[in-house]
């Protein structure tokens, strides 16, 4: 239909589905930035009609440019141009929750309809089934703060940047306990994360 798929174009799997979304900016010169997404259904059992599902209203970049994954224990949610999004019956549905700015998105499963992400120095866990988040300052982190699940029962908070003696060099978060572990500014002498 004289669309084109950018070269630049990120996959993301839901379930059978493909979903293929990329970045234009909304008008040259301009900051804000729209999402187009395509959808192969069953793109994993051979499908291979693609069309175009949804084109995301203007964005400012400095949201969180790229479309993500959030995945609950139950359901996978997208995250595009700041707000989270549901893939049904071949449409994307807007769930009414948008996400804070972040320094790089990896959202934890957190229970059966909620997750977790850091955002501006925060945990946030957000619950879809009662559609609100809970917010938690990060003591000793900055808002270059960002997490990994590294395992089912643990994520990690790291930071982008220099080693800075006020905050931590990592934190551990124990997600069925809420135990916290702090890994201290001096751990592994002067060297940071990143030199290890």
């Amino acid at each position: 239909h004289g669309d084109v798929l950018d070269v630049l174009t990120r996959p993301m799997w839901v379930g059978a589905d493909l979903l293929l979304a990329y970045i234009r900016r909304h008008k040259p010169g301009s900051f804000a930035s729209v999402t187009h997404v395509w959808l192969v259904e069953n793109a994993a059992d051979g499908g291979s009609h693609c069309r175009k599902i949804m084109v995301t209203p203007p964005c400012d970049l400095a949201h969180g440019e790229f479309p993500h994954l959030a995945q609950t224990l139950n359901k996978t949610y997208i995250l595009l141009s700041g707000r989270f999004y549901t893939l049904e019956n071949g449409e994307l549905k807007d769930t009414g929750i948008e996400a804070l700015t972040h320094t790089e998105f990896d959202a934890v499963p957190t229970g059966p309809h909620s997750f977790a992400y850091v955002a501006e120095g925060r945990l946030v866990e957000v619950d879809m089934y009662r559609s609100r988040s809970r917010f938690r300052d990060l003591c000793y982190m900055d808002y270059k703060a960002f997490m990994h699940k590294l395992n089912d029962d643990w994520a990690v908070v790291l930071r982008y940047g220099y080693t800075n003696s006020a905050l931590d060099l990592a934190q551990f978060w124990r997600i069925k306990t809420d135990e916290w572990l702090r890994l201290k500014y001096g751990a592994f002498g002067k060297e940071g994360i990143k030199n290890i």
